[in-house]
């Protein structure tokens, strides 16, 4: 046998090397498929710390060792069958197991196919499973009542504290600090102020202070995204938005990111200024779609949806919610709580539920006095209500991870009925916050703040 191979593909040379490097460390994706059999995983590079990188695949993510990788770059994934095992079993679309097994484990080797480059091999780690499970990963909502506050005409007045840890390659605690207001809109201000703070896990120190209204509202935005990729039917075309404001905005954006057949938008807001401002965003940020229009009335805007958000604002009386009758749903429709609305106890029921973390509505269970939902305004807390009246049992509330990583089903009929609730996690704000954080490193932007030039009284 020779001692070096040359892999060319369309006349060009894309390896040369001994049979052990061709078979352990193609260089393009087509060396990676010449040579034995292979698993190909294409994503894009989701994290990136120092030689950890972490890739976002279809259902999941791979992380491990490499060099010379950069945030949102595409990359193939290729795994060769006798080094791999999954621990999470593999699922069809409807969330069904399927048959089939790869063993063994031992390494990955990344090829990137827009710089057609040879890469470093990689471990993988459990990284995902650690999430998936709860063991890397914790965070808290902290409220309380302030003695004397002023309050405005709203009943939007509140400060929350919101910290968290998240491991993995993150490796790192933040909080964000979030102040809400219903009449700074006559300032001139946005509704709620967002801070973020980063700090050194062990030692405490302060990494980095931002402002995170816009990465607050694009990583509350991207969640209903997540949803409708393993909720929504592959077959829908048209989308609803409950509030024509940021989050209205930023639920779209990741809805049409992962439901590329979604031709028809409808929006439904309370003003006419507004509601003209959001259909013009619309049309000229996503020309693709046929259709953009603002509708009358919650019926307009849930009859023939396939996927709607409700990312409207909303006080702690339910009574003032948009109201969706179960008649109006289309089949197979999925209805994403990013705000307020509400159903009739009985008919939702009758869907089925989802929430993004099971623990967050649990905890909000405790904090609020009985019934939860109103004093918090989301969806979620409502299933948690009917719970404790015995309507349905909590086994019946689904968390989204459990339907990424195949432990329950997702949608098993064309014709079942999603009500997904989005509280959203501080982990979300650290993970977007430690990646802004690095971009700005790179790119020399922010301020160098001092604390001390040496510590006292220590």
């Amino acid at each position: 046998m020779s001692d070096r191979i040359a892999i060319m593909h369309d006349g060009i040379l894309d390896q040369l090397g001994t049979p052990t490097e061709i078979y352990e460390s193609p260089a393009t994706k087509f060396v990676a498929t010449f040579i034995g059999e292979t698993n190909i995983f294409d994503g894009t590079v989701s994290f990136v710390q120092g030689d950890n990188v972490q890739v976002m695949i279809e259902n999941g993510f791979i992380s491990g060792i490499g060099e010379d990788f950069r945030f949102g770059e595409y990359m193939t994934v290729s795994v060769r069958p006798e080094k791999m095992k999954f621990s999470c079993s593999p699922v069809d679309e409807f969330g069904n197991k399927r048959e089939w097994c790869i063993m063994g484990i031992h390494f990955v080797h990344l090829v990137n196919t827009e710089k057609a480059k040879r890469e470093e091999v990689i471990n993988l780690c459990d990284i995902v499973n650690g999430l998936a499970e709860g063991r890397t990963s914790h965070d808290e909502i902290v409220m309380c009542s302030i003695g004397g506050m002023p309050l405005d005409e709203g009943d939007d007045r509140r400060f929350m504290a919101m910290p968290a840890y998240l491991g993995g390659p993150f490796d790192l605690m933040g909080m964000k600090w979030y102040g809400s207001n219903m009449a700074n809109k006559e300032k001139g201000l946005p509704r709620s102020i967002l801070t973020v703070m980063l700090n050194d896990k062990d030692t405490g120190a302060p990494l980095c202070l931002m402002s995170a209204n816009l990465l607050s509202a694009y990583r509350t935005g991207a969640i209903p995204g997540v949803g409708a990729k393993y909720l929504v039917r592959k077959d829908a075309t048209v989308c609803g938005i409950c509030g024509p404001g940021v989050m209205g905005k930023t639920s779209l954006a990741a809805i049409l990111a992962t439901c590329p057949g979604i031709d028809t938008v409808k929006v439904k807001g309370r003003g006419k200024a507004s509601l003209e401002r959001f259909v013009d965003y619309v049309k000229e940020e996503y020309p693709q779609l046929k259709t953009v229009e603002a509708v009358e009335t919650v019926e307009d805007l849930v009859r023939d949806s396939d996927v709607l958000s409700f990312a409207n604002t909303g006080g702690t009386d339910p009574s003032t919610y948009p109201f969706v009758k179960k008649e109006w749903i289309k089949p197979g429709a999925v209805l994403i709580g990013v705000s307020c609305f509400d159903m009739d106890d009985e008919e939702l029921k009758e869907c089925s539920l989802v929430v993004d973390n099971m623990q967050l509505y649990e905890a909000w269970e405790e904090e609020f006095p009985y019934p939860s939902f109103g004093a918090n305004n989301i969806i979620g807390s409502k299933f948690t209500d009917m719970a404790h009246d015995g309507i349905i049992s909590k086994e019946e509330i689904t968390d989204l991870g459990d339907i990424i990583f195949g432990k329950k089903p997702g949608r098993v009929s064309e014709d079942q009925i999603f009500v997904y609730s989005v509280g959203g996690m501080p982990v979300e704000d650290v993970a977007w916050g430690k990646i802004c954080y690095e971009r700005a490193m790179e790119l020399g932007l922010g301020v160098k703040l001092r604390l001390w030039d040496k510590p006292d009284l220590c």
